[in-house]
């Protein structure tokens, strides 16, 4: 069968791969020929393994153990993250890595900014099936999801954490600090709508703003120089837009998008790659029902954690009340895991 997959990264790449391993004809489209910095947490967390293991791609990247939050007033809880194995990496390493693995398996790459698609066809070249794996807001389904906030991401030189990812909360959002190798820590945050307007779009002030916010956050960076751009996008609220509609398949954030807090796009991306992969031939009914079950209950949770996050009241007396039973946060990191 002959397949076009337009979006090559981590879930468009592992679906291709994937669906080309089982002797399917594919087309692997990607808009940019070259890296581009991206909103990400740049975490990887265990569960991508088999994934990557089947694409042909090794473990790499900063390894990471342990999730830490920290709360207002120096509050902080520190779990192990249930499956060893989870690691940082920067985009502009991973995507290329990945789209080489689909290459070696027979997968035919094209570099084009697709125009249209639709079931049965990307501008206007006929294939038997046509997979959606271009993001929050997929090409075929066109704007119109509601926000949750807007993302920013940097990468700065040092205050790199050991091997941890750390969540630092202030009021009206959060922020993620994770090591991703080369002495370079990412941060990526989720913040209201409303506080970039408010510094007059310069994202260094906005993000001066915040890190006076969270005591931690300025104190693990320190003087930490930035040594990538911004960049900001619009998120989506949490929510599963489905896996086949129209006569179009979606893998990815194309088909659902989970809230940032649980640090685990990157590996439902290429988990959901997988699935797709997996249950192509028995159709789209039994890929939704599998996708589902995979991710439904972790999108669940990173829902209702997000929304207490934000929320200054409701998050300190979160932490407050795991901060008296251990246990309980460690089956809540848990829970935001596949």
């Amino acid at each position: 069968m002959r397949i076009a997959v337009v979006g090559g990264g981590p879930a468009g790449s592992a679906a291709a791969t994937l669906l080309a391993k089982r002797d399917h004809r594919v087309t692997l489209y990607e808009r940019y020929e070259r890296p581009r910095e991206r909103v990400c947490g740049e975490f990887i967390s265990a569960e991508a393994l088999p994934v990557l293991d089947a694409m042909g791609v090794g473990p790499c990247g900063w390894p990471i153990r342990t999730a830490r939050v920290y709360g207002k007033g120096g509050r902080e809880l520190e779990a192990p993250l249930p499956r060893p194995g989870s690691f940082g990496m920067e985009r502009a390493e991973l995507d290329p890595m990945l789209r080489a693995a689909s290459v070696r398996a027979g997968v035919e790459l094209r570099v084009q900014e697709v125009q249209a698609i639709c079931a049965g066809a990307v501008d206007g070249e006929a294939f038997d099936s046509v997979i959606d794996a271009t993001g929050r807001f997929p090409l075929s389904r066109g704007a119109g999801a509601r926000l949750a906030g807007f993302g920013y991401r940097a990468a700065f030189d040092g205050g790199v954490p050991a091997d941890r990812v750390e969540l630092h909360l202030f009021p009206g959002g959060y922020a993620g600090l994770s090591g991703v190798g080369h002495g370079r820590a990412n941060v990526c945050m989720l913040a209201p709508r409303d506080l970039a307007k408010k510094h007059g779009g310069d994202l260094d002030a906005t993000f001066e703003a915040v890190r006076a916010s969270s005591v931690s956050l300025r104190d693990h960076l320190g003087s930490a120089p930035r040594v990538s751009a911004w960049v900001s996008t619009g998120f989506p609220r949490t929510r599963f837009a489905g896996c086949h509609r129209d006569g179009i398949w979606y893998v990815g954030d194309s088909a659902g998008t989970v809230a940032p807090l649980g640090g685990e796009g990157i590996a439902m991306a290429l988990r959901g790659g997988a699935i797709l992969a997996a249950m192509f031939e028995r159709g789209p009914v039994a890929y939704e029902r599998a996708w589902r079950a995979e991710f439904g209950a972790r999108m669940r949770w990173c829902r209702a954690l997000s929304a207490l996050a934000v929320r200054p009241r409701a998050a300190a007396m979160g932490l407050a009340v795991l901060g008296r039973f251990p246990g309980l946060f460690r089956r809540v990191v848990a829970a935001t895991r596949g």
